[in-house]
């Protein structure tokens, strides 16, 4: 049965950490933190006449989720009402339990709670059941903690009914992902399937039995999502019909330029969630740049028409800037003009940030690439040295702003690029590794850059004494034309169209390890880090791009080497930490 929206807004506000074990998730008695929107549903599908309303007693710092759950006439079963919130939630992947604070007036038995929106698979046979359900009885005339185990918690439930066709327990499909426990999206009360009066308050929902990691001490973290490259959604548009000529963009070369970023993002895979003035973006976090820029209002429709645009009209804490900003990428330039607002990267606020509203965006051929992509723009990552006018970037505003114990952040990316990935500000997470952490020293504070003494493909040099970034805006292994050229010969690889190289999947078992000195600590690809299984042919993960002195020759380090190694990006200590990537079971990706 489809729900419909039907009634007023309420909101309540997300608290922090209230144990040492504990997240609190929503709170109604005003605490300091985000607002997050409760919105009530009924069913009126097919006659149902079940109605309910949800409203905030702030005398009592209650939730009250008041109504009836009646007979559908057509169906001859009960219907449903449910109140759902949206907003920004913290990250409870490292917990046990959801823990409900709440009491029921009656003896109502059709209580069910759930968050996120999943299908379970095939989503097209599951339509309307969407999201992770779990039953619960709330105490009656008196406030009780209902502790529900998460992976008691399932996305495969009757679509009718309600109730679960297998759990979590004995379905791992059924379970809640790392993804999703990392942000809820929503979380919902529902009076569902039971007919009845429903007269529900609630105090507050936590997570329980949460690791010291979950509960921050110091560490804030960022989910980030592989998606497809420009090129490759441009790829796939062509094939469709949607592109009528090739998407030829090529990594041009890169004039030498303070304000000249180093990443290319028609190569760029991984993004993640930020909040602008509150409003809601997806972005890159690029360590090749140190500017933060997202769609404005005056971003063309095509260009823009799939992505949010920020709207200063929204936001209480905007201020102006009008400073021009004007970027040339390999494949374009990106114009606008700066504002300030407040931008929210995990938990963390980080107040009066200079930001662009974007006006155009031109990635050449790509463009249309883009307004179908999955990511609305970039967050710098590295010195305020290559930001226009020198505008620190939000890391280095955490650091002045004292939001976090260390200034270190650092990016998890594993080694199967399907699966989440996380950037972590403020600390070190040590599951995120093994072996110790080496020390390679920064050799200038623009880039991440440090020195490439050295370069191995098998026993043949292929460069030495050049300067190397370590790049999350890159996706492969970019490095001068020349030697990539005599890598990819001696591999026996083929360039396509001037952009990338193809290899004979067969050829695999057969190829040498690269060799990689950095600051005189020894890394190491072998063919299974550089040779990537896509739509059925192998890539050979390596871009000729040719950056002219004094900023090169310049390797760069994409996250072809990040998934490999864990990278720690040491701001106060102007170094790069780097250690093997800790491969996470699988069994860790649900609770």
């Amino acid at each position: 049965m489809l729900p419909m929206a039907r009634a007023l807004l309420s909101v309540f506000t997300l608290a922090s950490v209230t144990a040492a074990d504990d997240i609190m998730i929503a709170t109604f008695d005003g605490a300091k933190g985000t607002t997050l929107t409760w919105k009530e549903m009924n069913d009126p599908v097919m006659g149902g006449k079940s109605t309910g309303t949800f409203t905030i007693d702030s005398a009592n710092e209650v939730g009250v989720f008041d109504g009836k759950c009646a007979i559908v006439p057509s169906l001859k079963a009960p219907g449903f009402i449910t109140a759902g919130a949206t907003g920004s939630f913290p990250d409870i992947s490292h917990c046990q339990n959801l823990v409900l604070n709440v009491n029921s007036a009656n003896s109502y038995a059709g209580f069910r709670v759930s968050f996120g929106s999943e299908h379970y698979p095939p989503f097209y046979k599951h339509f309307f059941a969407r999201g992770f359900k779990s039953d619960f009885q709330p105490p009656t005339g008196k406030f009780g903690d209902v502790v529900l185990p998460l992976n008691g918690f399932t996305n495969h439930w009757d679509d009718a009914t309600g109730k679960a066709i297998t759990t979590c327990a004995d379905d791992p499909k059924a379970c809640p992902t790392l993804k999703r426990l990392q942000d809820l999206e929503t979380v919902q009360i529902w009076g569902e399937g039971v007919e009845g009066d429903v007269h529900l308050q609630i105090k507050s929902i936590r997570a329980s039995a949460c690791t010291p990691a979950a509960t921050n001490g110091g560490i804030v973290r960022v989910p980030v999502t592989k998606t497809l490259s420009l090129q490759d959604i441009a790829k796939g548009m062509l094939q469709r019909g949607f592109l009528s000529s090739p998407a030829n963009a090529t990594l041009a070369t890169v004039a030498d330029g303070d304000t000249v970023p180093i990443s290319d993002y028609q190569n760029a895979q991984f993004y993640g969630p930020i909040k602008v003035g509150g409003q809601d973006f997806k972005v890159i976090f690029d360590t090749g740049s140190s500017n933060v820029w997202v769609p404005g209002k005056a971003c063309g429709f095509f260009t823009c028409w799939t992505h949010p645009r920020y709207d200063k009209s929204k936001s209480p804490t905007y201020e102006k800037d009008g400073r021009p900003y004007k970027v040339q990428y390999g494949s374009g330039p990106v114009e606008g003009v700066f504002s300030k607002d407040t931008v929210t990267v995990g938990s963390l606020d980080v107040k009066g940030q200079p930001f662009a509203e974007v006006s155009k965006v031109s990635f050449g051929p790509l463009n249309i690439a883009f307004a179908a992509g999955k990511f609305d723009g970039l967050l710098g990552l590295g010195f305020n040295s290559i930001s226009q006018y020198q505008i620190p970037t939000p890391f280095e505003a955490m650091i002045d702003q004292k939001l976090i114990d260390e200034s270190v952040f650092a990016f998890y990316l594993q080694d199967d690029a399907s699966k989440m990935g996380e950037l972590v500000f403020g600390g070190i997470d040590k599951s995120h590794y093994t072996g110790e952490l080496v020390d390679v020293p920064l050799t200038s504070e623009t880039y991440w850059e440090v020195s490439l003494d050295s370069m191995k493909y098998g026993s043949a040099v292929v460069s030495s004494s050049a300067k190397a970034i370590i790049d999350s805006g890159t996706s492969l292994l970019a490095g001068p034309k020349e030697a990539i050229d005599a890598i990819a010969t001696a591999a026996g690889a083929k360039l396509v169209l001037g952009k990338e190289y193809t290899i004979d999947c067969s050829k695999k078992a057969t190829l040498p390890d690269l060799s990689v000195t950095l600051g005189g600590k020894s890394f190491t690809l072998s063919p299974d880090d550089y040779v990537l299984s896509v739509s059925g042919q192998c890539l050979f993960a390596f871009m000729p791009i040719d950056v002219p002195p004094p900023r090169g020759p310049l390797w760069i380090m994409g996250d072809v080497f990040m998934r490999k190694y864990y990278c720690v990006f040491d701001y106060g200590n102007k170094k790069m930490r780097m250690a093997l990537v800790a491969k996470r079971r699988a069994a860790e990706f649900v609770v």
